[in-house]
């Protein structure tokens, strides 16, 4: 009785030590989610699609809408597919849990809405879809031209009028044209929609007669034409001179003579000149045409000897006006500062 009792209890340990092992090891395959109940692996679908919305009137379409995108699992199993079209789809059987569907190559032509990266959790025997929408693009062209007019005596020209411009489409993408010469035009293919073109660079020795920024709506398929128009500018120079006459017994004068002078063109546009000493000069180069030359700031301890303390000149190309305003020194002292406050 004793043995059989020893017999059974050796036998009770043997059967508790299988039960162990096989527990251990179903909990292992359950924690690690490759296998259900009976061993097997479990699975469930991805169902990728693209679809390219259109916002147009209809006309033929050139785009093949080719996509690329890829499927991870989170046991290693990858795959790598093209979807063409403006709507087409692809399954994949991958294994459950986590998966991640990424676009690898956006269609020609078409804007991603929303994100290239997407993340589905899988269950045993469970569809997922996941589609990733586009909006497609279309393109015109806008032509950008600048025409420079000349006004004078048909002599040589040396400018090279070298232009430049930003072309800005619906998107906020920008194309910089380059022109050179009086009349010059290129075009850059855009996105449909409110095109900005503006003026970055004006051509030297030129005048806009246009405005400087210009705003289109550009069409699929068809081109806007945008023209800036300049007037060629010459030049002259207003030589600007101050001069103070002394009648006195040749005494030392610290007087530094500062006198201020506003230079205005035929375009109002003005120039500062500062002159100093009795007798000094300096020269501005305008545009051609009727000249302003006033006094701002008269030298201390003087007096202009004309009534006149602004003056008009007709500038002409490559030609020199001169302007100077006389003045008169006046000399104070304390008979004479006496006699005032008298």
């Amino acid at each position: 009785a004793t043995m059989q009792r020893r017999i059974g209890r050796a036998v009770l340990a043997a059967l508790s030590t299988i039960g162990l092992v096989v527990s251990g090891a179903m909990a292992a395959n359950a924690s690690s989610g490759k296998s259900d109940d009976h061993g097997k692996q479990r699975y469930g679908w991805v169902r990728v699609c693209q679809d390219v919305k259109r916002y147009d009137d209809g006309k033929s379409d050139e785009y093949g809408y080719r996509g690329t995108y890829q499927v991870k699992d989170g046991y290693g199993g990858a795959w790598k597919f093209d979807l063409k079209g403006r709507y087409d789809c692809r399954q994949v059987k991958v294994h459950t849990g986590k998966i991640s569907v990424r676009v690898l190559y956006k269609p020609d032509g078409a804007d991603l809405q929303g994100y290239a990266d997407r993340y589905v959790d899988v269950s045993k025997n469970a569809y997922r879809k996941v589609t990733f929408e586009y909006r497609a693009i279309d393109y015109g062209w806008v032509k950008v031209c600048q025409d420079v007019k000349r006004y004078d005596d048909g002599k040589a020209d040396d400018n090279e009028y070298r232009g430049t411009y930003r072309v800005t489409d619906s998107r906020g993408r920008y194309t910089d044209v380059y022109l050179k010469g009086r009349y010059a035009c290129d075009q850059v293919k855009v996105r449909t929609g409110k095109t900005d073109v503006r003026v970055t660079y004006r051509p030297d020795n030129t005048r806009l007669i246009s405005d400087d920024e210009v705003y289109v709506n550009v069409y699929k398929g068809e081109y806007e034409n945008v023209t800036f128009e300049y007037k060629a500018v010459d030049y002259g120079w207003v030589k600007v001179c101050q001069d103070v006459k002394r009648y006195d017994d040749g005494k030392a004068d610290d007087n530094e003579y500062r006198g201020s002078y506003r230079v205005t063109d035929s375009y109002g546009d003005y120039t500062d000149v500062y002159l100093k000493g009795r007798y000094a000069c300096d020269q501005v180069k305008v545009p051609t045409g009727r000249t302003d030359v006033k006094v701002t700031y008269q030298p201390e301890h003087t007096r202009l000897t004309s009534d006149d303390d602004e003056v008009y000149v007709n500038v002409y190309k490559g030609e020199y006006e001169n302007v100077t305003f006389e003045y008169k020194a006046v000399q104070y002292g304390s008979a004479f500062l006496g006699r005032a406050a008298a």
